[in-house]
Formats: C-alpha cells, sequence, structure tokens
C-alpha cells in the first residue's frame, strides 16, 4: 500500500493529482488517531540561531577519528562559495517572483536538474521567474571541503546566495529551495537554520532524519560509495569505458552506473597519453558517510512553520512511516505525497509527475 499523507496545509487540495505518465499521485487526510509529537510552542522564525550552535555529532566524532587536522582544517567552518547555474534566462521577472533553487543528491550535480528546471520555467505562469543550481561541497564544479555537516553545506548554500544577490537590492534574498537526496536533507537543514531565507521547501524522497545500517536503502548507497573509493583501481584505466567495466561487477543497472561515471574526466598526461580519474574527492564522500547519514542536532522547539512538501518513490524505501514523527516535529505544516511506481531518482523516473506537483505547489 502507497502510504499518502495530507497535514494542515490549506493552501494544498486534497484531490487526486492527474499527471501524464502511467503512475499516479493522490492525497488523503491523515488518521485523527495518528499520535503527533507534542505541538511546539516556539517557533523558530521568531528568533535567529547561528548554525555554529548546531553540529552533528557524526561530524565531530569524524574529525576525532581521522585525527589529521591540517592546516587547512581550520577553513573547515568557513563558508564554500559554491559553483551556481541559472537554468533559464530571465529578463522582468516581478518582485514577488521568489527564486526557485534546485539542490542534488550524493554523487550528483546542478546539471541533474538542468532539463527540469528548464521545462518547469515553461508551466510556472511567471516565464521569467529564476530558477537556479548549485553543486554542493565535493561535487560538480565546486570546490573540496573535508567536512560535509549539513549545517556547513547549508551555509554554504546562504554565503553563495548572499554572493549572487549582493550587487541587486534584494538583501537576504528569499528562495524556495527545492532538494533531492542528500540535497533535500540540505534543503531541510537551510529551512530550519535560516527560516528567514526560506519561502518554501520541496523534499525529493528523504526524510530529516538519521538513517544507519539497518535501513536498506541507505545501505546500497553506502556500498556504492564505498566500492567507488575501494574497489575501482582508477590506475588501471585510461578511458571511461575502462571504468565502466569495472563498474559493472558493483553496479549491474546500466542507468545508475552511467549516472556514477558522470563523475569521471579525461585528460592527457605529459606525453599525451590518455587518462582518466574521479572529478570529486571520493575518499572524503567515503570518510563522510556516517556524517551523511546523519542529520542535525538541534533543541526541541526548533521547527519550520512555512508550507512544506514531501514527494516520495513508491520504490523506494528513504521516506517510511517511522520517520513521521520526525517530519512532523521538524515541520508542522508539511504533506507527503507519493509517486506509485517511481524510485529514489523520480525526478528522472516521473519527471512529468515531479513538474505537475512542483507547480501545484509553487502556484497554489
Amino acid at each position: 500500500l502507497v502510504i499518502l499523507i495530507h497535514i494542515e496545509i490549506e493552501a494544498f487540495s486534497t484531490t487526486t493529482t492527474k499527471t501524464s505518465s502511467k503512475s499516479s499521485v493522490r492525497t488523503n487526510n491523515i488518521p485523527k488517531n495518528y499520535n503527533h509529537p507534542q505541538q511546539r510552542r516556539t517557533r523558530i522564525h521568531e528568533r535567529r540561531t547561528s548554525s555554529a550552535l548546531f553540529t552533528t555529532s557524526t561530524a565531530v566524532a569524524a574529525q576525532q577519528q581521522d585525527g589529521s587536522a591540517s592546516s587547512n582544517t581550520q577553513n573547515n567552518k568557513q563558508p564554500i562559495q559554491l559553483s551556481m547555474m541559472e537554468y533559464t534566462t530571465t529578463t522582468s521577472s516581478s518582485d514577488k517572483s521568489t527564486p526557485i533553487l534546485f539542490l542534488h543528491g550524493l554523487l550528483g550535480s546542478k546539471r541533474n536538474f538542468n532539463s527540469l528546471a528548464t521545462t518547469l520555467s515553461h508551466l510556472l505562469s511567471d516565464k521569467n521567474r529564476p530558477i537556479l543550481g548549485m553543486d554542493l561541497r565535493n561535487h560538480g564544479e565546486s570546490p573540496t571541503g573535508e567536512s560535509m555537516s549539513y549545517d556547513l553545506m547549508a551555509h554554504d548554500v546562504i554565503h553563495t546566495l548572499d554572493q549572487h544577490f549582493s550587487s541587486s537590492s534584494e538583501e537576504n534574498q528569499k528562495v524556495v529551495v527545492v532538494g533531492h537526496s542528500m540535497g533535500g536533507k540540505v534543503a531541510a537543514s537551510l529551512a530550519l537554520l535560516y527560516p528567514e531565507r526560506i519561502d518554501g521547501l520541496v523534499v525529493l524522497d528523504m526524510a530529516p532524519a538519521w538513517y544507519d545500517g539497518d535501513c536498506v536503502a541507505w545501505s546500497a548507497v553506502r556500498d556504492i560509495v564505498q566500492s567507488l573509493a575501494t574497489k575501482v583501481d582508477m590506475t588501471s584505466c585510461t578511458t571511461k569505458r575502462d571504468v565502466d567495466l569495472q563498474l559493472r561487477p558493483i553496479l549491474p543497472d546500466p542507468a545508475l552506473r552511467a549516472f556514477v561515471l558522470t563523475n569521471i574526466e579525461s585528460s592527457k598526461d605529459s606525453s599525451n597519453n590518455n587518462s582518466v580519474d574521479w572529478s570529486i574527492p571520493v575518499s572524503t564522500l567515503h570518510h563522510q558517510l556516517s556524517t551523511l547519514a546523519g542529520f542535525l542536532e538541534l533543541p526541541e522547539e526548533v521547527e519550520y512553520t512555512g508550507d512544506v512538501f514531501f514527494i516520495a518513490g513508491g520504490q523506494s524505501k528513504f521516506i517510511r512511516s517511522t520517520h513521521l514523527p520526525e517530519i512532523q516535529t521538524y515541520f508542522p505544516n508539511h504533506m507527503i505525497t507519493t509517486i506509485r511506481g517511481a524510485g529514489h531518482w523520480l525526478h528522472a523516473e516521473a519527471p512529468d509527475d515531479v513538474l505537475a506537483l512542483l507547480v501545484k505547489y509553487l502556484e497554489r
């Protein structure tokens, strides 16, 4: 059975969403006897909290375990200027059109949303609404960083937005953030740590929760990253095809393998011989897996009271019924919708459904 939940968001309709693909999308009211966590009285909107106060225990443990605090480590707590792109060319967007920001998942990049974001721009009533994408630290064209705690990655995003809008009249520009997987946790962190900067939140197939070894979905991701770091011999590869051949026993799924191979870069050595290597620091991602599996540690009163939309893949296991109390605690005004038949990469597997839901949320 597909669990589809709607919690006290008057702006959302509870009718079935019609989409062009074979998957179906529905929303139902949550049962009245559902045991919600105690309602929070203090609203995070009423106070500003520095992200420096929040650090995941896994990030601290990872730093203690590494024991290699080099001279560059002191910069780990400093925000990184991320690589950003605008998917559409805006000309005369109205002042009321809040920019939309897409954040990718682990091993992804801002280009993962290129097609979806471009199509979205044509479906919105404001054709000139800014739609942005960023490469998170240690991904795509962004710089590297030793730590990947979610408070630091959220700080990276805010720092990059501040730099991007510094020349405009929009000081402390708000955005509607859409995040997938790891990017969904970064997006959720942004809403909880910087609520005054977030005008809306959409999370694609991820819960604001800690995933352990018992979670089959997370274990699969962990195994992939571990294999990339320990089982692929890049010194014996001269072409992307060579890497692909090594990956086949590890990743039988050709689509997933092609996704991983987007992180391969080719070059020539001094003798003009071909060589390939990872374009991202795979060893860092490997060492930070426990941090990425975690989430923020926050005081009980912290919550984001804006409208939040969780979109789950029906064939994915990343959002489970056991996550509902945490979701309700952090985001009391949320809705969860499941796209039946879609997996974890639902924006690639069911783009029409995701687009229809995004438009409905953005223009509610």
